[in-house]
């Protein structure tokens, strides 16, 4: 069900509606409390009071970071409806690289192609409620046709509902739609037959007809491949087609995810051969560990000390050096482990390895110099150094000790999940003593797509009861 067509009116009269109301209070102007209600309804269907609650605070937070970080418009589309993709800017005049997308006010119907769009579930982010506000300053800009349907452009349009549903894996691919206007078309692209190939017939609806998938195959990654790159095609093809702004980014991503699979796998058929050029054996378990790493090039290894992680670790990283899958790879541990692990590597390997160490001008000097290696670095010098890993791009990350990272708000957690390396391996040995948020905070590193939220805040609101008589207690 497309999110902009869930009802909700039967509950404006509901005390949730009021309650939530009084909690927003004037803080959305010029934006209606009510139109935020309704995006709060319905992207929590016939859910209790308390996750209603925490939505509503959650899309309020997104109000105020867009007031803090002073967003205004850029660029505005030349009709006079206001629909159409704006671009916004800092207070500074510097342009932020997102696109909004407004197609109705209310219900509102937008897109955005920031992550946090892609990901928090709500339809909703800064971005949009900038734009939408900004609309709604030039009242002559608002028209009948944008408070009652959706606005949708004379040729096939590929929509996303970005509300993931309750229950279910989640897929955004189950989620997507070819929506194909009234009328026969004079003329299909090749791209766009391509996909009406991959899809069957929803519904029908105000005479446009409605395609989804047939099938995701979210456990076949040579199939899914295929259906993404038929996107990618309908995306990249002419002027008679179009698409929501948020398909881009959200295939990029599954792209790079499915590729990483499907060549994690050709390494995991050939580990026996790569391994043989470690200077030890590995247990029967130790052997596991690796396999399951080479699964999807993601793991959270979670052994109890004495078992032997290290030695994963550093048979991990030799088969991806030794197979070419990476020429550089970053160790994050403690700085009093720094040198242990340069010499398990080499007690067990051949790896080219160097500490990162010295005053900033002789670190920098080592990310220069080294084109293929592993560099060890600790949890403080990667805020320092950020800039330069940026620079030097590592293919593989590996976190000692992640519970480093277990309050995902924290400096050190921030500039580490900026690390974009394809390949990522968490050890930690420590019990989460904090539960589900140390889970999430080091499983945000490990995929942050995975989870399907953008904060721990989402991730609780749908899926975590809290206690009523003893805050942050977490009870079911």
């Amino acid at each position: 069900m497309q999110y902009y067509n869930r009802k909700v009116e039967q509950i404006t009269e509901t005390e949730a509606w009021r309650e939530l109301s009084g909690l927003a209070g004037k803080r959305f102007n010029p934006i209606p409390a009510d139109w935020m209600n309704r995006l709060v309804f319905a992207a929590c269907p016939d859910r209790a009071w308390p996750i209603l609650r925490d939505a509503q605070k959650a899309i309020l937070r997104r109000m105020q970071n867009a007031r803090l970080d002073g967003l205004q418009l850029d660029r505005s589309p030349r009709n006079k409806n206001g629909t159409g993709v704006y671009t916004l800017k800092n207070a500074d005049g510097q342009r932020r690289p997102y696109r909004i997308q407004i197609r109705n006010l209310n219900p509102l119907i937008a897109s955005c192609n920031c992550s946090d769009y892609c990901l928090n579930s709500f339809g909703i982010c800064k971005h949009i409620l900038t734009v939408v506000s900004a609309i709604l300053k030039q009242e002559k800009k608002i028209s009948a046709t944008m408070l009652n349907a959706p606005a949708w452009p004379q040729l096939p349009f590929l929509y996303w509902d970005p509300v993931r549903p309750w229950r279910g894996a989640g897929d955004w691919l189950d989620r997507l739609r070819l929506v194909e206007p009234p009328g026969k078309l004079d003329q299909m692209s090749k791209a766009h037959l391509d996909l009406l190939l991959l899809c069957k017939q929803d519904r029908s609806e105000d005479d446009r007809k409605w395609w989804l998938l047939k099938h995701s195959h979210a456990d076949q990654p040579k199939k899914r491949l295929h259906i993404l790159q038929v996107i990618a095609e309908f995306l990249q093809s002419d002027s008679r087609t179009a698409s929501d702004v948020a398909i881009e980014r959200l295939l990029r991503w599954d792209l790079d995810k499915t590729e990483r699979i499907l060549q994690s796998r050709t390494l995991r058929a050939n580990l026996p051969r790569h391994l043989k050029g470690l200077k030890g054996k590995l247990y029967a378990y130790q052997r596991e560990g690796v396999t399951r790493f080479f699964d999807s090039g993601r793991l959270l290894l979670g052994d109890q000390m004495g078992l032997g992680k290290t030695v994963q670790a550093i048979a991990i990283a030799h088969t991806l050096m030794a197979s070419d899958s990476i020429q550089r790879g970053l160790f994050i541990v403690p700085a009093s482990l720094k040198n242990q692990w340069q010499n398990e590597c080499l007690l067990f390997s051949e790896l080219p390895v160097q500490i990162i160490d010295g005053n900033p001008q002789q670190r920098a000097r080592i990310y220069r110099q080294c084109k293929r290696g592993i560099l060890i670095t600790n949890y403080e010098q990667v805020i320092r150094d950020f800039h330069l890993i940026e620079k030097w791009k590592p293919e593989f990350a590996l976190l000692d000790e992640a519970q480093r990272i277990k309050n995902w708000a924290t400096k050190t957690a921030l500039y580490v999940k900026a690390i974009q390396p394809r390949f990522r391996l968490i050890l930690t040995g420590t019990p989460m003593s904090q539960g589900y948020q140390d889970l999430f905070a080091q499983m945000r590193f490990l995929s942050p797509k995975i989870l399907g939220y953008n904060s721990f805040y989402s991730f609780a609101a749908n899926h975590l009861e809290y206690s009523e008589k003893y805050p942050g207690l977490i009870i079911a």
